[in-house]
């Protein structure tokens, strides 16, 4: 079964759910915190009792707002979409060539509250966009968006579903910890990849370091996952808990290039093969 997905996005970590949600079980913790939500990819697939999804960037989190109160409306506006991409009535963006999905849809549904706009924008944009980055010019690659919509809803009442048990929040990291820090909370952190302009807001050295600084005083369970090769990450950090492997699926060059990526892993939860 696919996991359940409502855009594309750099980063997203939905291969890695099996381990993140081994890791939450064993811990017995009751709320799932996902401290750097970003696309939504762990939280939707976890499926914990007790979910707080927060990010930083404030198109996501209204995405997830949106769907969570007034589903039925994207519903709507995601059909209307996908009927126009697939009659060849949207192109994709980058140099002139996008249409504004929105006004396309209005010809059909009744009038969208500017929330609800702003949320078929900003789907439209991560999933028709080179690498779901949101901003950047569409490539060949990217001309299946409609194939991608359309799983989208099919997958929709699931996800609307899901999304619907959720704690939404729009906070900084450090504030998210100070409000959720109790022994029943599991933090899940996955840090922006350092040195990218992937993402509306990027970490900076100083925001790593504070990350490791809170990890002593969580009083539940936290996991963090890094890119293995970063040897500066890892320095700060010191030597992982664990480390994986997984098969590289961005894309056909980067996978020749680099087939497998390896993920360490920080977390204070003990389970076989670990060794906190």
């Amino acid at each position: 079964m696919s996991n359940l997905r409502i855009i594309k996005y750099p980063g997203a970590k939905g291969v890695l759910v099996p381990e993140i949600k081994r890791v939450f079980l064993r811990s017995g913790k009751l709320r799932f915190v996902d401290a750097l939500g970003g696309s939504g990819a762990v939280s939707l697939n976890l499926d914990a009792g007790e979910t707080v999804y927060n990010d930083l960037n404030q198109d996501l989190v209204n995405i997830f707002n949106v769907i969570k109160w007034n589903p039925d409306a994207i519903e709507s506006a995601l059909s209307v979409l996908a009927s126009f991409l697939k009659n060849g009535h949207v192109k994709n963006p980058g140099k002139g060539t996008a249409r504004d999905p929105v006004k396309l849809i209005r010809s059909r549904m009744p009038p969208m509250t500017r929330e609800e706009e702003m949320a078929i924008r900003a789907i439209y944009g991560f999933s028709a966009t080179f690498g779901g980055m949101g901003s950047t010019y569409a490539t060949e690659a990217e001309k299946s968006v409609g194939r991608y919509i359309e799983k989208t809803l099919k997958d929709f009442p699931k996800i609307s579903k899901r999304v619907f048990t959720w704690e939404i929040k729009n906070l900084d990291f450090r504030a998210l910890v100070e409000k959720y820090n109790t022994e029943e909370s599991f933090f899940y952190f996955d840090p922006p990849y350092p040195g990218k302009t992937w993402y509306n807001q990027n970490f900076s050295h100083q925001d790593f370091k504070d990350l490791r600084g809170l990890f002593p005083s969580i009083k539940g369970n936290y996991l963090m996952n890094l890119e293995a090769d970063d040897k500066h990450l890892l320095e700060m950090f010191g030597k992982p808990t664990f480390v994986k492997s997984y098969r590289n699926a961005n894309g056909k060059f980067q996978a020749m290039e680099r087939p497998l990526r390896v993920k360490a892993f920080y977390t204070n939860v003990q389970y076989p093969g670990t060794s906190t």
